[in-house]
This record gives structure tokens, sequence and C-alpha cells, in this order.
């Protein structure tokens, strides 16, 4: 799947096999992913860069949805819960 993803967005793919297991086995990624809010999904750290093991992190599909569509920087999101709240 996130080959996938990087093919359809254009962006490099340099995950191996040993190294997402490595990574899924120190996240925990495999035992919590899944579609509801509080489940884990992969998130690229820095959106310019592609799928790199250093990289990619979880987050919760609530923390992600938080993001948006637009991929607005962390540093400049705002809260939609307290918009005149700092960046989160």
């Amino acid at each position: 799947m996130l080959r996938h993803s990087a093919r359809k967005r254009k962006l490099p793919f340099t995950l191996t096999v040993e190294s997402f297991k490595k990574w899924c086995d120190e996240t925990g990624y495999l035992e919590k992913r899944g579609n509801q809010p509080g489940d884990l999904t992969i998130d690229r750290i820095n959106r310019n860069e592609g799928y790199h093991i250093w990289n990619i992190q979880t987050l919760t599909h609530e923390e992600n949805s938080r993001q948006g569509v637009d991929n607005t920087p962390r540093d400049k999101r705002v809260d939609p819960i307290d918009p005149d709240n700092e960046p989160f």
C-alpha cells in the first residue's frame, strides 16, 4: 500500500521489507493499525520527502486527520477545537 501511495504521489520509496518489519516491531504498528480514530496510520514526517525509514512515523487516524488534505506543515497548523490557540 505504501509503495502504491508513493508511486501515485511520484515520491521516492526506499523502504525494504527488512527495515519495515523492524520498524513495525519497534512501533507496534501491525498490532495497532486499523480504521478507528485511535488506530495507527503511517505518516511521512517531512511531507516533501518520500517513503524512507527515517521519514515515517505512526500517527493515530485522529491525529492524521487533523493534518487535513492540504498537508499543512505541523508548525503552521491551527487546532480545530481552539483556533485562537498556538499552532500545534
